[in-house]
């Protein structure tokens, strides 16, 4: 099956997402998406919450941080190029400690969270963390 997103849509939406379950092309479909929408003149930035590589490997990096990494677009397009290409791996617990920090009421109740076993824990390896995250983040 071919996925064909209308030009109307890819450059008039904001956001984008790639959800569904492990092994149907979400990450190819993702990276070849954002390569497009740069191409026509958009500011892109692909965020992956998925610890594997496949994003750095199909936009030629070496790897993602948790920060945004410019793609070096002339690797990837013998065409030209009129926009930009950003990616960034989720970091789950960076945006959950970040999370604490802004709702706690102090700074002292913050510590006392981020310094809790359990919170590290559950920061660390709860399940649909990555995704709620990813959520958080995005919104």
């Amino acid at each position: 099956m071919m996925l064909r997103i209308p030009r109307e849509i890819l450059l008039s939406r904001s956001v984008l997402m790639f959800c569904g379950s492990g092994g149907v092309g979400k990450t190819t479909v993702a990276a070849a998406t954002a390569l497009w929408a740069a191409m026509a003149g958009r500011k892109v930035l692909v965020i992956t919450i998925d610890p594997a590589k496949r994003l750095a490997d199909a936009l030629g990096l070496s790897g993602l941080e948790a920060v945004e990494t410019p793609v070096q677009l002339k690797n990837l397009s013998p065409l030209p190029i009129k926009g930009q290409l950003n990616a960034m791996m989720m970091d789950t617990k960076k945006v959950m400690d970040e999370l604490i920090v802004k709702i706690a009421p102090t700074e002292a109740a913050a510590n006392r969270i981020l310094s809790q076993k359990m919170y590290q824990v559950m920061a660390d390896s709860l399940v649909g963390a990555q995704e709620v995250v990813a959520l958080g983040k995005l919104y």
